[in-house]
């Protein structure tokens, strides 16, 4: 196959091209125009398009995550220095067990609604 370049000679994508390519690789060489942005939009009777609703769960999530953990600290000052007592581990760990159930039914709500 003639691979020269030029007037009257093949390209390098025809010089590429042999019996063995297939017809989706054909369509894949080929440029393809593509639509600009506005006309894949569906039609609207006033030309505006309508503009979606911020989504804050993932926010939300974040911000009761972080809420549960604060809630943590000031309990386990309390339990720890101020009622020092052989049980205050096992109130401590019975507290830190509620708030983590308590903020995994949360954000499960939070991701449902």
């Amino acid at each position: 196959m003639n691979t020269q370049y030029g007037r009257g000679r093949l390209s390098n994508d025809q010089a590429c091209l042999n019996e063995h390519t297939t017809d989706h690789e054909l369509a894949y060489r080929q440029p393809q125009e593509e639509m600009p942005y506005y006309l894949l939009l569906p039609e609207r009777s006033n030309g505006k398009i309508a503009v979606l609703p911020r989504d804050n769960k993932d926010i939300l999530r974040l911000l009761l995550a972080v809420v549960a953990m604060l809630m943590l600290l000031p309990f386990s000052v309390l339990f720890t220095i101020f009622l020092p007592n052989p049980t205050s581990w096992l109130s401590l760990s019975v507290v830190s067990l509620t708030i983590f159930l308590i903020a995994l039914v949360a954000i499960s709500k939070i991701g449902k609604s």
